[in-house]
């Protein structure tokens, strides 16, 4: 009897390991993603006094045409479940995107409100030089 208690607890383990296999996380880097994309990561964090910290980072498969953020929408709560657009950042600004490197990683800011809840929609992107483009996005929720 105590050999197949032994047996059955051994394949329980095995079976708990197999299960336990974990990737990268959520708040990780995402390796992997795409022909044009290798890697990604975004975040916001409150930086003092209101003001917001948003950070990306991007890693191409290799040189690209361009690579960055297209787009940073920041949204401040409004009542109980609503959202309102507070600042969209997009390609055009300063510091969203390279052309010629394969990553590239920055920190906007924005001046919000101290206390108030903010979600922050980060979207990278990566365009090769066959002008294919490929893009995720990661959303971050932070008080100011």
């Amino acid at each position: 009897m105590t050999r197949k208690k032994y047996r059955i607890v051994s394949i329980l383990l095995l079976l708990a390991c197999m299960l336990t296999v974990t990737t990268a996380g959520a708040y990780g880097i995402v390796p992997y993603a795409s022909d044009q994309i290798d890697a990604y990561d975004g975040n916001a964090i409150a930086s003092g006094g209101g003001q917001l910290a948003i950070q990306f980072s991007i890693e191409g498969t290799g040189i690209m045409k361009a690579i960055g953020s297209s787009q940073i929408k920041i949204y401040e709560k409004y009542g109980k479940d609503g959202w309102m657009i507070a600042k969209v950042f997009t390609e055009k600004d300063e510091g969203m995107t390279v052309s010629g490197r394969n990553a590239y990683g920055t920190t906007m800011y924005y001046d919000g409100i101290k206390g108030t809840q903010y979600k922050v929609v980060i979207t990278v992107f990566a365009t090769d030089y066959d002008n294919v483009k490929d893009s995720r996005t990661v959303t971050r929720y932070v008080t100011a």
